[in-house]
């Protein structure tokens, strides 16, 4: 599997409380800036066509600490009402798991951000011109009970790829400067549980280390 990370972007909002179990009023996290419509990396096979797991690229990584009530609430949109349809080619995950719903559905099965997309494709183009975008995405079951830690992935296999913006609009609230405990480099005699600050989490991911911290026995 090839993993190819273009950038990271890792957003904060102000902690407007400390009062974790309280309902919050609605906060808005700008999680990624809109990529335009770009061409992807060269299919492995062909032949086959483009595969979710040999051709799978990351285009963009986020790692959010939260903290949520005991019944959160979070969606994802394009704009920072929490209403704003969105498009991202092909698919976002939220702590691993492809969050989109509303979508076409690929013959692999993978359903993806856009309904329909537009014949004519101009490189650099907005997203949301080329793609028919999908009703924002309800989330709040990957939201944390309690501080966790959520990573967004932005994923393409093949084609083109692109996003729209995309807010995290939530009850619950961001920390800024905080750390996390991962297993670093797991399976390998350089295995061990470490503490990194959350802007350095992706790098870690990337080079298979985990927030799983079972896989250190060490």
């Amino acid at each position: 599997m090839r993993t190819v990370h273009v950038s990271v972007a890792v957003a904060f909002a102000i902690l407007i409380s400390s009062n974790v179990g309280e309902a919050q009023a609605p906060n808005a996290i700008k999680v990624f800036r809109a990529t335009p419509v770009s061409v992807s990396a060269p299919c492995v096979n062909p032949l086959l066509g483009c595969s979710p797991v040999a051709d799978r690229i990351v285009f963009d990584e986020a790692v959010l600490t939260l903290s949520c009530g005991a019944r959160p609430s979070a969606v994802l949109s394009s704009t920072p009402d929490g209403r704003g349809s969105l498009v991202i080619d092909n698919f976002i995950e939220v702590n691993g798991r492809n969050a989109c719903v509303g979508g076409v559905t690929a013959p692999d099965g993978v359903v993806k951000c856009y309904s329909s997309l537009s014949p004519l494709v101009t490189f650099g183009m907005r997203a949301l011109d080329l793609f028919q975008p999908v009703p924002p995405l309800n989330v709040s079951g990957e939201m944390p009970r309690g501080q966790g830690i959520v990573t967004f992935s932005l994923v393409d296999y093949g084609g083109v790829y692109g996003n729209s913006d995309i807010w995290l609009v939530s009850d619950c609230i961001a920390h800024q400067n905080q750390k996390a405990a991962i297993c670093h480099k797991p399976g390998t005699p350089a295995e061990k549980a470490l503490t990194v600050g959350t802007a350095a989490i992706s790098g870690h991911l990337r080079h298979g280390d985990t927030l799983d911290l079972s896989f250190c026995h060490r």
